[in-house]
């Protein structure tokens, strides 16, 4: 009988964390997996780590060289038996009965082709997430962030055979998510079954100056996917201050320039009908509110700041 689900995880150079991240998959309480490891061409001590590991389930597959995570996720998925495909990364951790959750979810759901979690941030970065639950909410968002948090992702495996991730510097995950919304239902369940390390070496965190032009590129072109092209300080106000909620160079709120970025949203995609309606309607609306709410709280620091200097001198 072949695995219901297939574990697919990358590595590179994961030696501090990964086994670590290998014993919280192979102590779940769902059974029926394989757990496939694909060595991306380490140069530390991955590879005898993971090999020493004795269990049936896990299938390893090594590269001679360093091909990077989407390559790496292709080659995985495209040898995996389950009629599910789960990520998780070489440095994160499962709860335990994440695969019960998930599999019981996409059993009782089948027009949902993609399921997430919520998840704890724990390392230099510390946190619970709030990932938005249902599709429209998760389509509506995506334009200013990726909605799912891909170390706790569970899909069907036709979509992920279909459907190949993209070498990019950093967000592979996002850009897939983007391509499979008109395609598939997305959802993220409520409860908290991953924990997600962030740390100096991580891949987000060494590609950061990388990752932000790439991010500015990709919301550009989802932009001109809706038919909308924005000069230039309305561009930079909705990459930084509505899509990051960023205010730092903004004394006075740009309320007007942030107010008309939402409109034109909003009517950029009832001609295109790319995100659901209604819910992409909302969603700017409440982007609008929590740019105001972000503003304000900057301005009050920045004040407060301001005041503290001055009773010190």
């Amino acid at each position: 009988m072949d695995p219901l689900v297939s574990m697919v995880m990358p590595v590179y150079n994961g030696e501090k964390f990964v086994v670590e991240t290998i014993n919280s998959i192979l102590n779940q309480s769902y059974s029926n997996f394989e757990f496939i490891i694909v060595d991306d061409g380490s140069t530390d001590s991955t590879y005898a780590l993971i090999s020493s590991i004795s269990d049936s389930r896990i299938k390893i597959i090594k590269n001679e060289e360093n091909k990077g995570i989407a390559y790496s996720f292709n080659v995985g998925i495209a040898n995996s038996k389950g009629k599910y495909i789960a990520h998780i990364g070489a440095d994160d951790l499962a709860h335990n009965d994440r695969f019960k959750y998930q599999v019981d979810f996409l059993e009782n759901n089948p027009m949902v082709g993609i399921c997430g979690t919520q998840a704890t941030f724990f390392g230099i970065k510390k946190g619970v997430s709030n990932m938005p639950l249902t599709h429209d909410e998760i389509a509506s968002s995506i334009i200013f962030r990726s909605p799912m948090i891909h170390a706790t992702i569970m899909g069907r495996s036709e979509i992920f055979r279909e459907n190949q991730y993209f070498s990019t510097p950093t967000g592979e995950d996002w850009n897939l998510w983007y391509r499979l919304i008109p395609k598939t239902k997305f959802a993220n369940l409520k409860q908290n079954l991953g924990s997600i390390r962030y740390h100096y070496e991580s891949t987000t965190q060494k590609n950061l100056s990388k990752g932000l032009i790439v991010e500015r590129e990709w919301r550009k072109k989802m932009l001109s996917d809706l038919g909308i092209k924005l000069k230039n300080n309305h561009e930079t106000i909705f990459i930084e201050c509505f899509s990051k909620c960023n205010f730092h160079r903004y004394y006075i709120f740009p309320f007007f320039s942030l107010t008309y970025i939402a409109i034109i949203l909003i009517q950029g995609n009832f001609m295109k009908k790319i995100y659901p309606k209604r819910g992409f309607a909302i969603t700017m609306m409440k982007r609008l509110g929590r740019c105001l709410i972000e503003w304000v709280r900057y301005i009050g620091g920045f004040f407060k700041k301001g005041l503290s200097h001055v009773d010190s001198v």
